[in-house]
Protein backbone atom coordinates (compact mmCIF):
# COMPACT_ATOMS: atom_id res chain seq x y z
CA UNK A 1 0.00 0.00 0.00
CA UNK A 2 1.24 3.54 -1.05
CA UNK A 3 1.18 4.36 3.16
CA UNK A 4 3.43 2.02 3.69
CA UNK A 5 6.17 2.84 1.06
CA UNK A 6 5.88 6.10 1.10
CA UNK A 7 7.60 8.01 4.38
CA UNK A 8 8.64 11.91 4.96
CA UNK A 9 8.79 14.54 6.78
CA UNK A 10 7.17 18.14 6.94
CA UNK A 11 9.20 20.80 8.55
CA UNK A 12 6.72 23.76 9.49
CA UNK A 13 9.46 26.56 10.98
CA UNK A 14 8.08 29.14 10.46
CA UNK A 15 4.25 28.86 12.06
CA UNK A 16 2.81 29.58 15.08
CA UNK A 17 2.64 26.43 17.58
CA UNK A 18 0.54 25.65 20.54
CA UNK A 19 1.47 25.92 24.15
CA UNK A 20 1.68 22.14 24.52
CA UNK A 21 3.81 22.03 21.06
CA UNK A 22 1.70 19.41 19.45
CA UNK A 23 -0.07 21.36 16.72
CA UNK A 24 -0.16 23.87 14.30
CA UNK A 25 -2.03 27.61 15.14
CA UNK A 26 -3.54 28.15 11.35
CA UNK A 27 -4.31 31.70 10.97
CA UNK A 28 -7.87 30.68 8.97
CA UNK A 29 -8.73 27.24 7.28
CA UNK A 30 -7.45 28.53 3.61
CA UNK A 31 -4.08 28.73 5.01
CA UNK A 32 -4.58 24.65 6.02
CA UNK A 33 -5.75 23.97 2.80
CA UNK A 34 -3.29 25.62 0.89
CA UNK A 35 -0.26 23.91 2.64
CA UNK A 36 -2.18 20.77 2.03
CA UNK A 37 -2.51 22.02 -2.10
CA UNK A 38 1.22 22.62 -2.43
CA UNK A 39 1.88 19.41 -0.38
CA UNK A 40 0.31 17.75 -2.74
CA UNK A 41 1.69 19.20 -5.70
CA UNK A 42 5.27 18.34 -4.22
CA UNK A 43 5.05 14.86 -3.56
CA UNK A 44 2.48 13.70 -6.54
CA UNK A 45 5.29 11.91 -8.72
CA UNK A 46 6.38 10.51 -5.86
CA UNK A 47 2.77 9.30 -4.73
CA UNK A 48 2.46 8.02 -8.54
CA UNK A 49 5.51 5.75 -8.28
CA UNK A 50 4.46 4.25 -4.62
CA UNK A 51 1.48 3.38 -6.53
CA UNK A 52 3.01 1.22 -9.16
CA UNK A 53 3.00 -2.70 -8.91
CA UNK A 54 6.48 -3.78 -8.71
CA UNK A 55 7.80 -5.68 -11.03
CA UNK A 56 9.81 -9.28 -10.30
CA UNK A 57 12.89 -8.44 -8.96
CA UNK A 58 12.31 -4.43 -8.42
CA UNK A 59 11.54 -5.02 -4.88
CA UNK A 60 14.49 -3.53 -2.78
CA UNK A 61 12.57 -4.95 0.67
CA UNK A 62 14.41 -7.43 2.51
CA UNK A 63 17.75 -8.19 4.23
CA UNK A 64 20.59 -6.81 3.69
CA UNK A 65 24.13 -7.80 2.56
CA UNK A 66 25.67 -7.43 6.43
CA UNK A 67 22.11 -8.86 7.77
CA UNK A 68 22.63 -11.67 5.31
CA UNK A 69 25.99 -12.51 6.24
CA UNK A 70 25.35 -12.20 9.98
CA UNK A 71 23.04 -15.09 9.58
CA UNK A 72 24.87 -16.94 7.18
CA UNK A 73 28.36 -17.13 9.96
CA UNK A 74 25.54 -18.33 12.52
CA UNK A 75 24.68 -20.89 10.25
CA UNK A 76 28.26 -21.90 9.58
CA UNK A 77 28.24 -22.46 13.79
CA UNK A 78 25.30 -24.42 14.11
CA UNK A 79 25.51 -26.83 10.89
CA UNK A 80 29.43 -27.47 12.69
CA UNK A 81 28.02 -28.06 16.08
CA UNK A 82 28.73 -31.19 18.42
CA UNK A 83 24.87 -31.13 18.61
CA UNK A 84 24.70 -30.95 14.96
CA UNK A 85 26.59 -34.58 14.75
CA UNK A 86 24.66 -35.86 17.76
CA UNK A 87 21.90 -34.95 15.96
CA UNK A 88 22.76 -36.40 12.30
CA UNK A 89 23.73 -39.54 14.33
CA UNK A 90 20.34 -40.24 15.57
CA UNK A 91 19.47 -43.90 14.50
CA UNK A 92 15.99 -44.16 16.32
CA UNK A 93 12.97 -42.75 14.27
CA UNK A 94 9.82 -43.52 15.19
CA UNK A 95 7.61 -45.12 13.03
CA UNK A 96 5.40 -42.92 10.70
CA UNK A 97 1.86 -44.27 12.42
CA UNK A 98 3.78 -43.64 16.07
CA UNK A 99 4.37 -39.92 14.24
CA UNK A 100 0.82 -39.66 13.44
CA UNK A 101 -0.87 -41.08 16.41
CA UNK A 102 0.74 -38.51 18.63
CA UNK A 103 0.28 -35.76 16.39
CA UNK A 104 -3.87 -36.54 16.24
CA UNK A 105 -3.55 -36.77 20.31
CA UNK A 106 -1.79 -33.48 20.89
CA UNK A 107 -4.40 -31.72 17.88
CA UNK A 108 -7.88 -33.47 19.78
CA UNK A 109 -6.34 -33.13 22.88
CA UNK A 110 -5.87 -28.96 22.13
CA UNK A 111 -9.28 -28.91 20.52
CA UNK A 112 -11.08 -30.43 23.33
CA UNK A 113 -9.98 -28.18 26.00
CA UNK A 114 -9.15 -24.67 24.16
CA UNK A 115 -10.69 -21.64 22.15
CA UNK A 116 -8.74 -21.44 18.76
CA UNK A 117 -6.51 -18.29 19.12
CA UNK A 118 -7.38 -17.19 15.55
CA UNK A 119 -10.30 -18.82 13.33
CA UNK A 120 -11.42 -18.01 10.02
CA UNK A 121 -12.55 -19.33 6.64
CA UNK A 122 -11.01 -19.46 3.01
CA UNK A 123 -13.85 -18.17 0.63
CA UNK A 124 -12.84 -21.31 -1.55
CA UNK A 125 -15.51 -23.64 -3.79
CA UNK A 126 -15.51 -25.10 -1.28
CA UNK A 127 -15.43 -23.34 1.59
CA UNK A 128 -12.26 -24.34 4.10
CA UNK A 129 -12.32 -23.62 7.47
CA UNK A 130 -9.24 -23.10 9.40
CA UNK A 131 -8.57 -22.79 13.31
CA UNK A 132 -5.10 -21.57 14.47
CA UNK A 133 -4.17 -22.64 18.28
CA UNK A 134 -1.11 -21.03 20.17
CA UNK A 135 -0.94 -23.30 22.76
CA UNK A 136 1.86 -23.87 25.94
CA UNK A 137 2.08 -27.79 25.14
CA UNK A 138 5.39 -29.81 26.93
CA UNK A 139 8.90 -28.17 25.54
CA UNK A 140 9.46 -31.85 24.60
CA UNK A 141 6.34 -31.86 21.81
CA UNK A 142 6.81 -30.70 18.40
CA UNK A 143 7.17 -27.15 17.60
CA UNK A 144 4.15 -27.42 15.35
CA UNK A 145 0.88 -30.11 14.62
CA UNK A 146 -1.78 -30.24 12.25
CA UNK A 147 -4.78 -31.57 11.21
CA UNK A 148 -4.78 -31.47 7.35
CA UNK A 149 -6.50 -34.99 6.88
CA UNK A 150 -10.43 -32.59 6.69
CA UNK A 151 -11.69 -32.16 3.34
CA UNK A 152 -12.90 -28.96 4.82
CA UNK A 153 -11.03 -27.97 7.44
CA UNK A 154 -7.24 -27.64 8.28
CA UNK A 155 -6.27 -27.13 12.18
CA UNK A 156 -2.72 -25.83 13.01
CA UNK A 157 -1.55 -26.06 17.14
CA UNK A 158 1.97 -24.07 17.51
CA UNK A 159 3.81 -25.04 20.40
CA UNK A 160 4.98 -21.90 22.77
CA UNK A 161 6.99 -23.63 24.98
CA UNK A 162 8.83 -25.18 22.40
CA UNK A 163 12.47 -24.12 22.93
CA UNK A 164 12.52 -22.44 19.05
CA UNK A 165 9.59 -20.19 20.53
CA UNK A 166 11.77 -18.64 22.97
CA UNK A 167 14.20 -17.18 20.33
CA UNK A 168 11.31 -15.07 18.61
CA UNK A 169 11.61 -11.21 19.24
CA UNK A 170 9.29 -8.97 17.45
CA UNK A 171 6.03 -8.84 15.51
CA UNK A 172 7.60 -9.56 12.43
CA UNK A 173 9.87 -12.36 13.90
CA UNK A 174 6.34 -14.12 15.37
CA UNK A 175 4.39 -13.44 12.06
CA UNK A 176 6.87 -15.30 9.99
CA UNK A 177 7.52 -17.85 12.06
CA UNK A 178 3.26 -18.63 11.97
CA UNK A 179 3.36 -18.31 8.44
CA UNK A 180 5.64 -20.91 7.88
CA UNK A 181 3.87 -23.09 10.28
CA UNK A 182 0.50 -22.66 9.10
CA UNK A 183 1.91 -22.57 4.85
CA UNK A 184 3.24 -26.05 5.88
CA UNK A 185 -0.14 -27.25 7.05
CA UNK A 186 -2.41 -25.30 4.05
CA UNK A 187 0.22 -27.29 1.29
CA UNK A 188 0.17 -30.37 3.42
CA UNK A 189 -3.90 -30.29 3.45
CA UNK A 190 -4.00 -29.46 -0.63
CA UNK A 191 -1.58 -32.22 -1.47
CA UNK A 192 -3.41 -34.45 0.43
CA UNK A 193 -6.76 -33.44 -1.37
CA UNK A 194 -5.23 -32.32 -4.84
CA UNK A 195 -2.25 -35.02 -5.40
CA UNK A 196 -4.03 -37.79 -3.33
CA UNK A 197 -0.52 -37.87 -1.21
CA UNK A 198 1.66 -36.60 0.88
CA UNK A 199 5.18 -36.42 -1.28
CA UNK A 200 7.70 -34.17 -0.18
CA UNK A 201 8.62 -32.31 -3.59
CA UNK A 202 4.57 -31.33 -3.93
CA UNK A 203 4.39 -29.96 -0.29
CA UNK A 204 7.32 -27.83 -0.98
CA UNK A 205 6.04 -26.71 -4.48
CA UNK A 206 2.67 -25.58 -2.95
CA UNK A 207 4.37 -23.94 -0.16
CA UNK A 208 6.62 -21.76 -2.47
CA UNK A 209 3.16 -20.67 -4.43
CA UNK A 210 1.73 -19.38 -0.80
CA UNK A 211 5.08 -17.65 0.42
CA UNK A 212 4.36 -15.79 -2.85
CA UNK A 213 0.95 -14.54 -1.19
CA UNK A 214 2.33 -11.38 0.82
CA UNK A 215 3.59 -9.54 -1.63
CA UNK A 216 0.35 -10.30 -3.99
CA UNK A 217 -1.77 -9.44 -1.46
CA UNK A 218 0.15 -5.76 -1.13
CA UNK A 219 0.13 -5.45 -5.09
CA UNK A 220 -3.86 -5.77 -5.27
CA UNK A 221 -4.39 -3.87 -2.54
CA UNK A 222 -2.78 -1.21 -4.72
CA UNK A 223 -5.77 -1.55 -7.03
CA UNK A 224 -5.84 -3.03 -10.52
CA UNK A 225 -3.47 -3.17 -12.98
CA UNK A 226 -4.40 -2.21 -16.87
CA UNK A 227 -2.88 -4.31 -19.13
CA UNK A 228 -2.54 -1.95 -21.98
CA UNK A 229 -0.66 0.67 -19.41
CA UNK A 230 0.82 -0.90 -16.78
CA UNK A 231 -0.70 1.84 -14.61
CA UNK A 232 -2.37 0.86 -11.08
CA UNK A 233 -5.75 2.32 -10.84
CA UNK A 234 -7.29 2.56 -7.40
CA UNK A 235 -11.39 2.08 -6.37
CA UNK A 236 -12.74 4.93 -3.68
Amino acid sequence: MVNQRLVGEVHLDEFDVSHTKDRILWRDSQEEEDVEEELRKVCNEYKEIAKRPRKEGEDQRGPTELEVKAALDELQKEMASPEMVDQINITVIPAKETIEANNDKIVSSVVQTRSATLHGTIASNPPIAWEIFLDGMSPNDPYVAAETTQPSKIIVVVNKNHPYWAQLSGTESVRDYLRQCVYDAVAEWQARTKAATIDYDTVKLLKDQLLRLPLQMESHADGPTDPATGATSTVH
